[in-house]
């Protein structure tokens, strides 16, 4: 079965096999019969193509759809040198906020290149800020708009998140939300405009000791003294 173009009388027509072409001569009640198919037919087809397509996206996991996108490429980076492919590979689900490469580039302006490079190179302070944008469980931007505007959310860093929303959308701390619901078999991601950084930034870099502990779908860092 197939979708075949009559050119001379614009009608789209549902055929089966190659011998049943659209023809002027068709009764009128044969056209409207025809219509009233493809009417049904084509948004049955473009909602089965759309279902294939979230159900391929999601079988992959959050690293591996963020991988997938260009756009991505440093948060891809931090997460494999913070060594934490494995855990936001597991089974979660996680909520991943995560921040696009004109982010990065931004914070790179915003605070010099030395304490980027800097950054990058600290294992502890990657594992601090990547753990900062994900949440345990699997959250939907929808659902943030159902809670209280200024709602705290403990994030697998240990620190919490603000979660704002106004006509302009929808905020976490000071990065909107510019992509939604990319559904991950292991959880979800929302591509935001900005890279987090949790409050005690400094202090972990400092030295302080970052222990990652991952139970079930739940992530938390536990900070111990040097």
């Amino acid at each position: 079965m197939y979708f075949n173009r009559n050119l001379r009388n614009e009608l789209f027509v549902l055929t089966e096999g190659q011998g049943y072409p659209s023809s002027l001569n068709h009764s009128k009640k044969e056209k409207d019969h025809l219509k009233k198919l493809t009417q049904v037919a084509f948004p049955i087809l473009a909602l089965s193509l759309l279902f294939a397509g979230m159900q391929a996206n999601a079988e992959k996991n959050i690293v591996q759809t963020a991988a997938g996108n260009k756009q991505l490429s440093i948060l891809v980076t931090a997460i494999k040198k913070a060594g934490l492919v494995k855990v936001l590979s597991s089974h979660g689900p996680f909520t991943v906020f995560a921040p696009t490469n004109r982010a990065f580039v931004n914070l790179k302006k915003k605070i010099g290149s030395k304490k980027f490079a800097a950054i990058l190179n600290n294992k502890k302070a990657l594992t601090s800020i990547i753990t900062y944008h994900v949440l345990g469980g699997r959250y939907q931007a929808e659902q943030a708009l159902q809670l209280a505007n200024g709602y705290k959310a403990k994030t697998a860093e240990g620190s919490y998140i603000i979660l704002t929303h106004n006509k302009n959308g929808v905020f976490v701390n000071n990065g909107k939300l510019i992509k939604t619901d990319i559904e991950c078999a292991n959880g979800v991601l929302h591509v935001i405009n900005a890279v987090l950084l949790p409050p005690d930034l400094t202090k972990k870099m400092m030295g302080a000791k970052g222990v990652m502990v991952h139970k079930g779908h739940k992530m938390q860092m536990k900070m111990r003294k040097p």
